[in-house]
């Protein structure tokens, strides 16, 4: 009886103000509820209404699985995400690791020719900021012949000082070796070449050199035995398959090129500024001369892998977007459930940016729990694959044994704030209805 006079109530309230223009936007500062609450703060009504909707056992158990179901795909989507972007982040960092462990962090070359003056234009590298160590280099295309195969290979001559400034383990050995009259030079080979040559430390093989000499009976290509010393492995095939050191001075002799050098390979402090160092030495030299740093040398590389993270982060996003269908088809189910309770509030004052706001903060609420246990359960498995390695990899097909995981905040943080705003989005229509409805209508009819 109390409930049904409070309806009459509530319906003539509205009725009045109705008939007296449009109704009031401000609330009943005469109701105790909206007297306490309103005087919280900053949305805390509105705050306090989504807190009792979200405690509340709705009447259609179908509404509780649709809540379930759209927490659970926005989890399971933020989640894939997270391990997703790490793993080609993990990726992504071993790959430039090897890469710089092999290839010098700037490259300076003649535009066209060989540099015949490379000492002073070391001389003049050497006073860029920023410069740690550089040496000359002649790099070359050969054919390296064992007493089994042969194969093509890059030959690259290297002063001392390459041997620390690269991480190559085997380079010492160049610098070590016998120099008497008589003894074979030494050369360093990657591991896939030497295992394609079937050849290994101690054995000998030929360089026959594309440059050749002009006889009476033709043209003569120059071949000349090396010692292997020792072999090298980066992990990438680019490198181990067809990369082989020798001494700068064994190689000039064999290109028939003394004192010349097709280029003189420079390290920097800090690999990122590569970029930035190259531009100081390109306009210290001048015109003439190039300089290129590892990032512009790999530039196709890691634009690939970059699109690649980008597709995988749209693609995935997909699965967010799919989990907030269910986010939307629960909140339209809820505001025709509440449709009287919306009405009541109305009555008592309560705006239509307050009933939007509440419906807002719902989906909001099922996103962010969602997002939580999402973002909860890809660190977990990230931080157990990195110290675990739960997933393995064959060594004999993979240069790496396990998935790496390089777990960074701003991709955690992107992938949290779009999850949310997707979630906040697939509200905002729900939302927009409730404020529409009709009060009256809803009150006499509910």
């Amino acid at each position: 009886m109390q409930e049904e006079t409070g309806r009459t109530a509530g319906v003539l309230a509205l009725a009045a103000r109705k008939s007296h223009g449009r109704l009031k936007t401000k609330p009943d500062r005469s109701c105790p509820l909206l007297q306490e609450h309103f005087s919280g703060g900053f949305m805390r009504f509105e705050i306090f209404i989504t807190g009792r909707y979200l405690k509340s056992k709705p009447r259609q158990a179908f509404i509780a699985l649709i809540s379930i179901l759209a927490t659970a795909g926005v989890a399971i989507g933020v989640m894939a995400l997270i391990v997703v972007i790490a793993v080609m982040e993990g990726f992504e960092a071993d790959l430039k690791a090897r890469i710089l462990s092999i290839e010098p962090h700037v490259v300076v070359s003649a535009k066209s020719g060989n540099l015949t003056n490379h000492r002073e234009i070391a001389h003049a590298i050497g006073a860029v900021k920023g410069v740690t160590a550089f040496w000359p280099v002649f790099k070359t295309e050969v054919m390296v012949q064992s007493s089994v195969r042969t194969a093509g290979a890059t030959l690259k001559g290297i002063a001392a000082p390459a041997g620390q400034g690269l991480g190559i383990s085997g380079l010492q050995t160049l610098i070590s070796s016998d120099t008497t009259a008589g003894a074979l030079p030494p050369l360093v080979l990657g591991r896939a070449l030497a295992g394609r040559l079937a050849v290994a430390p101690g054995d000998t093989v030929r360089i026959i050199a594309p440059r050749g000499i002009i006889t009476p009976a033709g043209f003569l290509p120059v071949i000349k035995s090396f010692r292997v010393t020792a072999v090298f492995e980066t992990g990438v095939w680019l490198y181990d398959g067809s990369l082989a050191f020798g001494r700068l001075k064994d190689v000039q002799h064999l290109m028939r090129r003394t004192g010349e050098a097709t280029a003189i390979e420079v390290m920097t402090g800090n690999v990122f500024d590569a970029k930035k160092i190259s531009r100081r030495i390109s306009r210290r030299l001048g015109p003439g001369l190039r300089a290129v740093s590892w990032m512009e040398r790999n530039r196709n590389l890691f634009s690939a892998m970059k699109l690649e993270k980008t597709t995988m982060f749209v693609v995935l996003a997909l699965t967010i977007l799919v989990a907030t269908v269910n986010i939307f088809s629960g909140l339209m189910i809820l505001v025709s459930e509440k449709a009287k309770d919306i009405a009541v509030l109305k009555a008592m004052g309560a705006t239509a940016g307050h009933i939007r706001t509440i419906f807002l903060l719902m989906g909001l609420a099922v996103g962010a729990a969602g997002t939580l246990a999402g973002t909860l359960g890809g660190l977990t498995l990230c931080y157990l694959q990195d110290k675990y390695h739960l997933i393995r990899l064959p060594g004999d097909v993979f240069y790496i044994s396990a998935f790496p995981v390089n777990v960074r905040s701003a991709d955690v943080s992107a992938v949290a704030a779009a999850a949310l705003l997707i979630c906040l989005l697939a509200a905002v229509y729900p939302a927009h209805r409730a404020t529409v409805a009709d009060p009256v209508e809803a009150i006499r009819h509910g």
